[in-house]
């Protein structure tokens, strides 16, 4: 069943979009002899009607238009849709949509939109993309020539509706035949060759657009129990200091508005109309640029050397704005001010209360609505390679740099509204120890005599006194500490790895030092959010932003985000904060394509439900920030990416699916995440070997199912449907394979490799699945390693259903990484005695290592099972 909402929404898009499709007078076609019904059926059933028409060569006719009757007591949406009979999902067939109020008569319209001929993307258009992997120019489009079905469905809303199929006709003579895919970019900056409810196909549509500035006419109501700063006013009240600050109340980590209310800041970047892309090397891809000297030239530009793809050594190529274009369109010279009207309404009816980083300034200065101030500067860099991208925290300059970004803000400093600073975004901090990528970029990527080299080497000399001793140490040859300085040469890192780490963790404590200090100095009333970290980060790197920072930033695109960013040993410390995440590009509007050709548009709303609904659970943020506002250029952005997954595309139309899913989570948020009861933290026990007691059972029972014989306690192994235990590595950090070189029985043993220094491997039960290992008196398995770095830590870890667990480290049991197999045997006795529950047990064995494992570390694991 449709949403009031989104009835309501799509019923003004397709109206727009049929008011653009006047028919011309060629004769009208009859495409059904009869009056196929869409009979009534059960609240919530799809009804569907589909024939095949009459005649099948429509390559005449613009449209198909469909008169409906709804003879029900209750408005429904309906959609048609014409295809060929190689149809599938969204492939090879043309859709619309109308929304028809109870006893209503109305004409619903699928345009034809004739597949254009589809270039060669790899030639084409693969220098100038990010992320995609080609195109798909038959979704939303059809072969006119050969149309075989005629569809028309809706979603019951009570058991009494019924819909009357009166008439279906080809109307409207169609230009010309099939397309060429040049230009495919229309005068509005939209996809030409599909059609979809909303598309503006005249200066009208466009002016309709602005007249529903507010938001009212697509949207009614925003969330009941916020109060001006989004806070929760029916929460409870916490001291108010007339500015955000973090907190941790009843378990859970959340931001406190400035009258001492709950807060969850979520929104999108970069609120606000400000977009351009490259035309320079792509005219033919436009279908109508506007003049130079005329009403739009003031929305050309250039731009110089972007940071990827095919204009990233470019030092001159112009650029053009359809963003800007269709607001002067839309309002006329005043557009700059005009356009913003009314933004702030509309933020809060689509369940939004934060304008987060790259926001306009001319929309959060009008405070209605909290902001994320994004502070970026010039100042030194040690190198600006994008994965050791990373600024010099040494150079005197650098304090100043942050300084005089922070005052080119002026507004923004002790405004309540102000919700902090994130300070650089994404810089190439690197996934082991202290963020190791900023030292091997000092050493091996910097160019001339930056200052942090200049202290790296201070200190390496302090230390070494003679350059050889390092050389001896390290693996090197430099003549000199003056020759370290001048070469540009990365170190051996494992034989340097001491000393690479702690000039990183120096170099970060001085980071996030001077930019606390300087924040604090501009603004101490506001908070200092960190800088968007992204990707794995290590949890020494977090701790020491920790000591500085308010809020720890992160970026975080993994969908749903339960692994890897957690941190939970930090829980206490400081929270954190999404500050971007995003879902695929829109396929109704975009032939672009990843791995998935014809994507389902639906997916993209599922993903947005997928991420709030896990991150709003998760005690240990504070916000999460969508990415983004705004749709990017569909010809691409300076750097490539292309990315049409914006609350509001091109012509300013919001996209009815993600603001539908904004309102149906986040409208209950605080209520939802105030009362979700966080699961039991798991409590852990002490294997005591004085509790051990003497074997005495003979009798051999294995645990698992991988390859090895005899009568497994687990039945399939696995992660097919009807299997009862798996097995995974937390966080990818872990391959494993069978490995029949090296084996104490059978056929061969388990070879276990490490990837990252916190690594984990984990059998487990599937569902609700348990064990009982209460009829047996011990649990062993053979173990054999020669490369397990810090080994006295390895430790095997066994947990029941409620999370009471033990870990028991391998040394204490025997293991010792020498080339040769040990047997580990673990006393269910003594297990029991720890406070697991030994007969209900789901984990089974989870190897795990604290960290600083080197990657390509490794273990055999045999002989798993049971003595009874």
């Amino acid at each position: 069943m449709v949403p009031s909402f989104f009835r309501r929404f799509v019923c003004h898009t397709i109206l727009v979009a049929v008011a653009a499709f006047t028919s011309s007078a060629m004769d009208v076609v009859d495409l059904t002899s009869g009056k196929p019904a869409l009979e009534s059926g059960k609240k919530g059933e799809n009804i569907v009607s589909s024939f095949k028409p009459i005649q099948q060569d429509l390559s005449a006719f613009e449209s198909v238009e469909i008169t409906l009757k709804n003879h029900g007591k209750t408005d429904v949406l309906v959609v048609g849709e014409v295809g060929n009979a190689s149809n599938k999902g969204s492939q090879d067939r043309c859709q619309g949509r109308l929304e028809l109020a109870a006893g209503e008569t109305g004409i619903l319209k699928v345009r034809l939109m004739w597949r254009p001929t589809a270039p060669n993307y790899k030639k084409e258009f693969e220098p100038f993309f990010m992320f995609f992997k080609g195109m798909n120019v038959r979704d939303n489009t059809l072969d006119p020539t050969k149309v075989s079905f005629v569809r028309i469905s809706y979603d019951a809303v009570s058991d009494a509706d019924k819909v009357e199929i009166q008439k279906v006709v080809a109307k409207g003579e169609r230009e010309g035949k099939q397309p060429n895919f040049f230009p495919f970019v229309d005068e509005y900056g939209q996809y030409m060759h599909i059609d979809w409810p909303g598309k503006v196909y005249n200066d009208a549509d466009l002016k309709a657009q602005a007249a529903a500035s507010t938001g009212d006419d697509y949207i009614d109501g925003s969330p009941s129990d916020w109060n001006e700063y989004g806070g929760w006013e029916k929460g409870p009240q916490l001291k108010a200091t007339g500015f955000f600050y973090a907190k941790i109340h009843e378990g859970k980590w959340w931001l406190v508005d400035p009258k001492g209310r709950l807060f969850w800041s979520y929104g999108p970047t970069g609120v606000g109309f400000h977009a351009s892309g490259p035309i320079t090397d792509k005219e033919k891809w436009f279908a109508d640029l506007p003049a130079k000297d005329g009403e739009f030239g003031e929305f050309y530009g250039t731009n110089s050397k972007a940071r990827f793809k095919y204009y990233h050594k470019r030092d001159n190529y112009e650029t053009f704005s359809y963003v800007h274009t269709n607001l002067k369109r839309m309002y006329g010279e005043n557009w700059r001010v005009d356009a913003n009207q009314g933004i702030h309404k509309k933020l809060r009816s689509w369940g939004i209360n934060t304008c987060a980083a790259w926001s306009d300034n001319k929309v959060y200065e009008m405070k209605k609505t909290p902001y994320i101030t994004m502070i970026h500067f010039s100042g030194p860099w040690i190198t600006h390679e994008h994965f050791f991208r990373m600024p010099d925290p040494f150079d005197e300059g650098f304090r100043l740099a942050v300084r005089k970004s922070l005052e080119s803000k002026p507004l923004t400093a002790n405004d309540p509204w102000n919700i902090g600073y994130c300070v650089n975004n994404e810089l190439g901090w690197g996934a082991e120890s202290f963020g190791l990528n900023s030292a091997l970029a000092t050493l091996g990527k910097a160019w001339g005599k930056p200052k942090a080299k200049q202290v790296f080497v201070a200190d390496l000399e302090a230390k070494y006194k003679d350059i050889q001793k390092l050389n001896r140490k390290w693996g090197s040859n430099y003549k000199s500490w003056e020759d370290m300085l001048e070469k540009r040469q990365m170190p051996n890192k494992k034989r340097a790895m001491v000393d690479l780490q702690a000039f990183a963790e120096k170099l970060a404590h001085e980071y996030f030092r001077i930019i606390r200090e300087e924040v604090k100095r501009f603004a101490p009333n506001n908070m200092y959010l960190g800088c968007r970290f992204h990707g794995h980060r290590a949890n020494d790197l977090i701790a020491v932003a920790m000591e500085y920072v308010d809020v720890v930033s992160y970026n975080i695109y993994q969908n749903p985000p339960n692994r890897g960013y957690q941190y939970k040993e930090l829980f206490d410390k400081k929270p954190f904060m999404v500050t971007e995440f995003g879902v695929g590009t829109n396929p109704e509007q975009s032939p672009w394509r990843g791995d998935n050709r014809s994507p389902n548009p639906a997916d993209r709303s599922n993903d947005l439900t997928k991420y709030l609904k896990e991150i709003l659970k998760n005690p240990q943020f504070v916000g999460a920030h969508f990415f983004q506002f705004l749709d990017q250029p569909l010809t691409g952005r300076n750097d490539g990416e292309a990315l049409l997954r914006g609350f509001v595309d091109v012509v300013g139309k919001p996209n009815f699916r993600l603001i539908e899913v904004n309102r149906d989570i986040v409208f209950p948020m605080y209520k939802d995440r105030f009362d979700y009861e966080l699961p039991k933290e798991p409590s852990a026990g002490v294997y005591n070997l004085d509790d051990v007691e003497e074997e005495t059972g003979t009798e051999l029972i294995g645990v698992h199912g991988f390859r090895e014989e005899g009568p497994f306690i687990t039945k399939k192994y696995g992660w097919a449907k009807d299997a009862d235990s798996q097995a995974y590595s937390w966080g990818n950090s872990t391959e494993f394979w069978f490995d029949k070189s090296k084996k104490v029985k059978g056929e061969g043993s388990y070879r276990f490799i490490v990837k990252k220094g916190w690594s984990r491997w984990i059998l487990q039960m599937n569902d609700k699945k348990t064990l009982d290992f209460s009829p047996y008196q011990k649990l062993k398995f053979s173990l054999r390693s020669t490369r397990t770095k810090k080994w006295k830590d390895f430790s095997v870890i066994m947990e029941d259903t409620e999370k009471n667990y033990t870990v028991i480290r391998l040394a204490d049991l025997g293991f010792k990484p020498d080339g040769k197999f040990h047997e580990i045997s673990i006393d269910i006795n003594a297990l029991k005695k720890s406070g697991v529950n030994i007969s209900k047990l789901n984990i089974i064995l989870q190897f795990s290592w604290g960290g600083g494992v080197r990657n390509g570390d490794y273990f055999h694991m045999d002989n798993l099972h049971l003595v009874k």
